[in-house]
């Protein structure tokens, strides 16, 4: 019953309604269900990916980058599935975070079949409970329109709260957002009481037993290949220390480029290798047969030089990506990669010391934990605003701005934008849809409502724009 007043209430709030205090409620409301059902046997950690995933859907009511939200939607329900689920293997963990999609469709019947049940024993329900609702709804109604014809601003707020303008157009998206809510608070349900079931020792302390008659490699089957890829990433690295640090002018007459256009080359082919040697490290580390000894030292030595050519190779797709940054300026896109760059350091970090200790049964959840960290200190940055404000610096030191850019961000980046000299100011608000003057208490959003105030003052200036060419 919970889940399905839950669903109604995101139906009535989420559709055509800007996203903001409402997401966090109905998050909250479906927390409250889930638990209410089935408490969960949640370990210290399993609790803290809890407050991490409703902290990321706390952001829904703080920050306006769509870009962003998105991921932070997807990674709280991710987080939430995994606390619940629990997992310390990576198979686990990556279980954990996705076992919530398997269960939607058992999870939407949770929901609705006890309703269907209750409509069915309908003779069962008290008369006199259905009496008192409908007498102590209809009183409300009568008392709520007379102080609604006595004040103005109760009025307006009893409208804003309980009386939303239903457009029969947006009926389908409605009972689309009930249904995904409805399935998704049912498959927590399911993935809680399933691990409350199955439990049987804390996900910390667990450690996963080898999967029987899988093949392990020989020593040679892996010392071979991770040699040669030793090889390629130390050949790549020269080549980049020459380019970066002198004797470049061969190289970069062979490559046929000059200086700028070499360095400014290549960062996403870069990111991308180096997430793909954590994949090789993955791969040799589960393939090979149980080490000892020498064959223990070697695969020490060749996948931590593998890992520290890495980390050089990520310190030149960074160096590359701040030179692009430099002559185009900050965007979503090269911000997403900067943020990769550094978590991929981060990660290839954790492989090392797992290297070190010779143990990475602590690996897979730390590393979930590190990226819900990332992702925390993203949203306190604040991705839009920090575009701005190193566009905004960049247009001081060489003057040029892509005006049109600027007006593209959310609200957050309005911080930023009310420094910019009148005349900028002036295009960049021509250019940008005004934030709605007031929105439904359930819509509140911090940074629309700090745009409005500041942006406010300058509204006036979008008439003296003239054509500009960044």
């Amino acid at each position: 019953m919970a889940a399905a007043a839950t669903s109604l209430f995101a139906a009535a709030t989420l559709v055509d309604v800007a996203p903001g205090l409402n997401v966090v409620v109905v998050g909250a409301l479906m927390g409250f269900s889930v638990l209410l059902w089935a408490p969960p046997d949640l370990s210290r950690g399993d609790w803290a990916f809890g407050v991490v995933a409703f902290v990321l859907l706390s952001m829904f009511a703080v920050r306006a980058s769509e870009m962003l939200l998105f991921v932070d939607l997807c990674a709280a329900a991710g987080l939430a599935s995994l606390a619940l689920r629990g997992g310390t293997t990576w198979r686990a963990v990556v279980r954990g975070v996705l076992d919530v999609l398997t269960k939607l469709h058992r999870g939407f019947g949770l929901v609705v079949a006890p309703l269907f049940e209750r409509a069915a024993r309908h003779e069962r329900w008290n008369p006199a409970w259905i009496r008192g609702s409908a007498v102590g709804i209809s009183l409300a109604l009568v008392f709520g329109m007379l102080f609604a014809s006595a004040d103005r601003a109760f009025a307006q707020m009893a409208r804003d709260a309980f009386v939303p303008e239903w457009d029969v157009g947006l009926i389908p998206a409605r009972i689309f957002v009930a249904t995904m809510v409805a399935a998704f608070t049912g498959g927590y349900a399911l993935v809680a009481r399933r691990a409350l079931v199955a439990k049987t020792a804390s996900p910390w302390t667990s450690v996963a037993a080898p999967t029987p008659g899988r093949r392990r490699l020989q020593t040679v089957e892996w010392v071979i290949p991770i040699a040669l890829i030793d090889l390629v990433f130390a050949a790549f690295v020269t080549v980049q220390l020459a380019v970066l640090f002198g004797g470049q002018q061969h190289v970069l007459q062979t490559a046929g480029l000059t200086y700028a256009q070499y360095a400014r080359s290549g960062f996403f082919q870069l990111v991308v290798v180096a997430a793909l040697v954590l994949v090789v490290i993955a791969i040799t580390v589960s393939l090979a047969k149980p080490l000892e000894g020498r064959e223990r030292v070697a695969m020490r030595a060749l996948l931590g030089a593998l890992c520290a050519l890495t980390l050089v190779v990520l310190v030149s797709a960074l160096y590359r990506l701040g030179l692009y940054e430099e002559a185009y300026g900050f965007t979503h896109l090269r911000f997403a990669v900067h943020v990769a760059i550094l978590w991929l350091g981060a990660v290839i970090g954790l492989v090392v010391l797992a290297g070190a200790l010779w143990r990475a049964d602590w690996l897979p959840r730390v590393a979930v934990a590190m990226t819900a960290v990332v992702l925390l200190a993203v949203n306190g940055v604040a991705p839009d605003r920090f575009i701005a404000d190193h566009n905004i610096a960049r247009f001081e030191r060489t003057g040029k701005l892509d005006v049109s850019y600027l007006a593209s961000l959310s609200a957050d980046a309005a911080p930023a934008l009310v420094t910019l000299p009148a005349d900028e100011l002036a295009c960049v608000l021509s250019l940008r849809s005004e934030e709605p003057i007031s929105e439904p208490l359930l819509a509140f959003n911090l940074a629309r409502a700090r745009a409005r105030d500041l942006l406010g003052d300058f509204r006036g200036l979008a008439s003296r724009c003239r054509s500009y060419n960044p």
